[in-house]
């Protein structure tokens, strides 16, 4: 089976969140078994673009193509992506795949590949990865609306299947009137890498340490989680690692109006500075106020990390089976405060935790889990 995936950023460019992860490791999952090809662009974040010499190599039944992008700034900012030249890659080569996996909806050259596909009757499922969230779309941009309902929808709808991330992501879509959807979770690889030696002077037995891996985003509940800690009875550190993708600046500001101490910001950490991060840390903190399905609580997992995050992380499995603790987020602050406020004062609930969260990872979110899934669906449309 010949595989095409199109995905608007792709490694090394993982400053652009989980997306960009997820689709890297189920590509090489699947390329164990099938030839896969990725249209991919040359963003690697806000500033510069991916140089020739740190492009992914093809590899045996897998060719990555990075196209350039016409403006690169405004792809990191605005996402709007303009690397035209993989439609035009498709129209020629569209004969040599048999099924087209399309990722992200609001990229204007995923969309036309998807028409293309329509026009010339070729099959194709598509992966939104929880942009259609109801939270997010309200604060769409008047270029984003017209693109979503001049094109997207078409083309969503024309799809085989639709991937939703979360049975929550299956519901909104299925209110949003699409009835072609199926849950498939995102997975991880269950290798573990090896940790540099960059944030030891963070590690302290006598602090609550609590890590952060994200963007730096309104939506990722930092300002809740910030206010949260202004006035609680414990020692603590709180890590923030990642990208500023537009909350940077007022998360810093809350931070000194209220004199907040012992909060750090390490900026983007690569897979072993991640390692570590977990290795030091007590607790995940993931408290968004909207989310397809985390990578980043995936990877905590992995590393035995007891994690606290929202209802609105789409993730039941964690309260189910006590591999952390989920918040209704009803009274965000307050509860991120109640909840840290019980765990400081009984540190043991967090190791059984832990352990829970480490088996569950691995029984139910691997990547291989995820592929199966994947590659069972392409059968189910008969194209094996």
């Amino acid at each position: 089976m010949n595989i095409l995936i199109v995905v608007p950023y792709f490694y090394p460019a993982l400053a652009y969140g989980g997306p960009a992860k997820v689709v890297y490791d189920l590509a090489r999952e699947l390329a164990k078994k099938y030839n896969i090809s990725i249209y991919t662009t040359d963003v690697w974040d806000e500033k510069r673009r991916i140089l020739k010499g740190e492009r992914l190599k093809s590899r045996k039944n897998m060719v990555v193509k990075y196209y350039s992008n016409i403006i690169n700034s405004i792809a990191f900012k605005y996402r709007i992506f303009t690397s035209f030249g993989m439609v035009l890659s498709y129209f020629r080569e569209m004969n040599k795949y048999d099924i087209v996996h399309i990722n992200d909806v609001f990229v204007l050259p995923n969309l036309l590949i998807g028409l293309t596909a329509i026009l010339f009757n070729k099959p194709y499922v598509y992966s939104p990865h929880g942009v259609l969230d109801p939270v997010r779309t309200r604060k769409k941009k008047l270029f984003k609306t017209m693109i979503y309902e001049l094109v997207a929808k078409r083309v969503l709808k024309g799809a085989k299947k639709i991937v939703a991330t979360s049975d929550e992501e299956k519901r909104v879509l299925n209110q949003l009137g699409f009835d072609n959807v199926l849950t498939i979770f995102n997975g991880l690889p269950t290798r573990k890498f090896q940790p540099t030696h960059k944030f030891q002077k963070y590690k302290d037995k006598e602090k609550l340490i609590l890590l952060y891996v994200g963007k730096i985003h309104p939506l990722k509940g930092l300002k809740e989680l910030v206010e949260a800690l202004k006035e609680v009875p414990f020692s603590y550190q709180l890590l923030i690692a990642g990208p500023d993708d537009g909350d940077l600046a007022n998360i810093k500001k809350i931070i000194s109006k209220y004199s907040i101490k012992n909060v750090s910001f390490l900026g983007f950490v690569n897979d072993n500075e991640k390692a570590e991060l977990f290795g030091i840390s007590d607790l995940f903190v993931h408290p968004s106020i909207s989310e397809g399905f985390s990578i980043s609580i995936l990877e905590a997992m992995n590393y035995g990390l007891p994690v606290l995050i929202t209802k609105a992380c789409n993730f039941p499995d964690v309260a189910k089976h006590k591999a952390g603790i989920e918040l209704k987020g009803a009274n965000l602050r307050d509860e991120i405060r109640q909840t840290l406020c019980k765990l400081a004062e009984n540190p043991n609930m967090l190791n059984g935790m832990g352990k829970r969260a480490r088996v569950l990872l691995v029984n139910k979110y691997s990547i291989e889990s995820m592929a199966i899934q994947v590659e069972a669906l392409y059968q189910r449309l008969g194209l094996n």
